[in-house]
């Protein structure tokens, strides 16, 4: 893995894919290692290892990452089980890493839960 500077590319150890960081959140440790995740319908994300050891899920958004911590922060206030957020910067957002199998029956608490929110608006 090849860091080109504080804000700069993270490439992985193949150098087949490299992770721009040229939006990346204030008070986070730099990124040490990177591998692409497949799946997503919206933007790109990546599993990171940062310099302090953690393992984390980096999107790059096509938009302001600050509007999807803002509907994690919403869901979370619906009693809805959310990763953390770690940081957002511009269009980059660093989350929690959730990994093991789906627990399917607290996902249908969760969505219970979240529809019995109500509000005088469409949204958050």
């Amino acid at each position: 893995m090849a860091d080109d500077s504080r804000y700069g590319a993270v490439v992985s150890e193949d150098g087949a894919q490299s992770l721009d960081l040229a939006e990346w959140p204030v008070g986070l440790p730099t990124v040490r290692s990177v591998v692409r995740l497949a799946g997503g319908w919206i933007g790109r994300t990546w599993r990171a290892t940062l310099a302090d050891g953690r393992d984390v899920v980096v999107k790059l958004c096509p938009y302001p990452a600050d509007v999807e911590a803002d509907g994690l922060a919403a869901l979370v206030g619906a009693g809805v089980p959310v990763p953390e957020v770690f940081g957002v910067a511009g269009r980059t957002l660093v989350l929690q890493l959730v990994e093991g199998p789906p627990d399917w029956s607290m996902l249908g608490t969760a969505i219970a839960r979240m529809h019995r929110c109500t509000d005088r608006q469409f949204g958050w």
